[in-house]
This record gives structure tokens, sequence and C-alpha cells, in this order.
């Protein structure tokens, strides 16, 4: 969601809406698919990296071992280590780290139009009341203006 709210160019594709075939119509060799997968992977997680890889799109994993199904079809994988912080659930810090970067890097080379999105972004904030509270400086929040081209 951060790399359409930044550039106008991400989309989330989970199970949610129901609409994954639809929206997978939408890629292409010009695109760029990213599929995130631990142990325990999920059948439809792999089922678009095919899918996203037969239609010509660039295909990265992020995933845990060589042995993931998703390197395996993957034209990169980005390997986390993933930790257990409780005997529940693990820890996403590794996950979230390496996606933050990855952002930051498109953000890098796309800046200018990071720069106009951003800006539009906070023209709608500030046309939908969400901007200002608590006698906020107009500027303070504003997200433009800081991807450096």
């Amino acid at each position: 969601m951060q790399l359409n709210h930044c550039i106008g160019k991400g989309e989330v594709f989970n199970m949610g809406n129901g609409d994954l075939a639809d929206r997978l119509r939408g890629v292409g060799k010009e695109d760029v698919f990213i599929r995130i997968g631990y142990l325990r992977y999920l059948p439809y997680t792999i089922d678009l990296m095919k899918a996203a890889r037969d239609v010509g799109a660039q295909t990265v994993a992020i995933t845990d071992r060589a042995s993931s199904p998703l390197a395996e079809i993957a034209d990169k994988t980005l390997f986390v280590a993933r930790s257990v912080s409780s005997p529940a659930w693990w820890s996403q810090a590794g996950t979230l780290t390496l996606t933050n970067w990855l952002i930051a890097l498109v953000l890098e080379r796309d800046a200018a139009n990071a720069n106009a999105q951003l800006t539009a972004s906070d023209e709608h904030l500030k046309q939908l009341g969400h901007w200002q509270s608590a006698g906020n400086d107009k500027d303070e929040f504003s997200l433009a203006n800081r991807a450096k081209p």
C-alpha cells in the first residue's frame, strides 16, 4: 500500500475482495511482482507468483529458505531470518525492515513522482478535514519533498 500511496504504482494482492483473477489480468512484463511467504506456505501465494511469472512479470520472493516453493519459482529471492519471539508467532521485524528498504529504494528512483503523489495526498487530506488537529503546524505532517531527486 505504501508504494501506491507514494508513487501510484503499487497494489496488494490478497484474498480479501475475491477479485484476484480480475486484478491479475493487469499484471504484465513491465511489472515486478513480490510475494512474501514462510514455512506453511499458502497455496494462493505460490499460485499468484506462478501466474505473474507466466505473464512475464519479474518475480521476487521474500522468504525464509532456499527450499521455499517461492524461491524455486522466483526470478530473484531475498531471504529473511525469522525469529521466534513467542511460542504463538514469528517476529515480522525482518520482513518489515526489508520491505521498508525496498520502498525507500523505489522512492529514491522516482523521487519527482513520489513528491507529486504525496503533495496530492496532502491536499486530499486537507480537503477531507484530516490534516490539522490540536493546533498542529500546517506543514508538520507533510511527507512531500522528503524524497530527494
